[in-house]
């Protein structure tokens, strides 16, 4: 049986970075959060996935976007995801500190701004979304509400 995937994201943007995770297995890029499992809330799975792959609390500052993506992966899969996009805070990261590593199937890293067009950031319209939004002069669409 298919399913659509519905997928809770979270935005930490610090000094013109933004925290992504790179695939260990593919050549691709995306940024963190995780599948919604049955009877959470879009906020709870993000917060639980948060909690499991970097091993800290976020603050979700406000719900940003949805995204609607369909394609086929490597293995000739189809996919159909919902991508709820959330601006996030979190104290414990910064540029400056080593960012963990909890799970062995991502890492982290800080992804400059003028380096998402080369990331492969997907899902595509995440990745535009984000570079679009975070070089607008007023960039009011990421700061926290």
């Amino acid at each position: 049986m298919r399913t659509i995937e519905i997928i809770a994201r979270g935005l930490l943007i610090q000094s013109d970075h933004l925290l992504v995770c790179d695939s260990t297995h593919q050549d691709y890029t995306y940024l963190p959060g995780g599948h919604v499992e049955f009877g959470e809330t879009l906020t709870q799975a993000l917060q639980r996935e948060w909690q499991e792959e970097l091993g800290c609390q976020c603050h979700i500052s406000k719900f940003l976007n949805f995204f609607e993506e369909h394609f086929t992966d490597d293995r000739q899969q189809r996919h159909h995801e919902y991508n709820f996009l959330f601006l996030v805070q979190c104290e414990q990261l910064s540029l400056l500190l080593p960012l963990p590593h909890i799970e062995t199937e991502v890492n982290f890293r800080w992804l400059a701004f003028d380096q998402i067009s080369s990331a492969n950031l997907l899902p595509k319209a995440i990745a535009s979304y984000v570079k679009n939004s975070g070089r607008h002069p007023n960039k009011n669409a990421l700061k926290p509400s």
